[in-house]
């Protein structure tokens, strides 16, 4: 059972207006200031957010980093998460172009992150890291190329097992389908027609990104589809481009959406694309 929506942290600053400041220059936004004066607010990036206490709930300052890689300080350690590992080293070069103190560089730890460390200047240390992405990155392309074999053969049992609870289709000239259930007729549907018309075909996708952001990931990309008529001139050849989202929601990784689109038809059997 999910009990937890979000955690949001809270961190003890000394002045407001100086943290909205040091944390815009990082590209965080400032979100709300409560009070009159304000004495409570909070910085937002994306689907991120800190809470901002003024001289309350919880501590700040304590000891400073007596070495590089100190982790005996004072104040709130926090991991921020990126979503490269090149972006690791732009937050670190962003931090240090603004004069902020940074007492660890980019660096390719043995638990399997690139982290730097960066820190407020009331104490507390943010550990901005991104993790390995290669195994993650293969798992995805799996996903892809099992949807992709699984279209070939007419099959649509692995759309059962890999698409989302609440996944869409939106394929050209059609309105979108929405919810597994939905999605799974549909793609029988197509699966059947190919069949009735067709001797033989074959789909590939070329993907020009796989990009992934926490439990959040997309890949676009083109694809080429290859189809012989059973009775007619010969072989359509239809040219398109994709984009796929994932979910990750209990630990696996599932489709949620699928756009596709056609840009060309060519080919003995093919028709004029609309």
């Amino acid at each position: 059972m999910k009990l937890v929506d979000h955690i949001t942290p809270i961190l003890n600053v000394s002045n407001l207006d100086q943290s909205f400041a040091w944390f815009e220059k990082l590209g965080w936004k400032k979100r709300f200031a409560f009070g009159e004066p304000p004495g409570f607010g909070a910085v937002k990036n994306g689907s991120s957010e800190v809470f901002l206490c003024l001289d309350g709930q919880g501590s700040r300052g304590g000891p400073q980093p007596r070495h590089a890689g100190d982790d005996d300080t004072g104040g709130t350690w926090m991991s921020w998460w990126v979503p490269s590992r090149d972006d690791v080293d732009r937050t670190y070069a962003l931090a240090q172009q603004h004069g902020f103190d940074c007492p660890w560089p980019p660096t390719d730890e043995p638990w399997g992150v690139r982290e730097c460390h960066i820190r407020h200047p009331d104490g507390h240390t943010f550990r901005v890291s991104c993790g390995d992405t290669t195994e993650l990155m293969g798992e995805l392309t799996a996903i892809r190329e099992r949807l992709v074999a699984a279209e070939n053969a007419g099959d649509p049992r692995a759309f059962e097992e890999l698409l989302s609870d609440d996944a869409v289709i939106i394929p050209p000239g059609v309105p979108p389908i929405e919810g597994k259930a939905a999605c799974i007729d549909f793609v029988r549907g197509v699966m059947a027609e190919v069949k009735e018309e067709f001797a033989s075909h074959a789909i590939t996708l070329t993907s020009a990104e796989l990009v992934v952001t926490g439990d959040l990931a997309f890949d676009r990309g083109t694809y080429v589809h290859r189809l012989t008529h059973k009775d007619g001139p010969g072989e359509e050849i239809e040219h398109g481009s994709y984009v796929w989202l994932y979910w990750c929601r209990d630990g696996a990784w599932r489709v949620a959406r699928i756009v596709g689109n056609i840009t060309e038809r060519g080919g003995d059997g093919a028709e004029e694309c609309p």
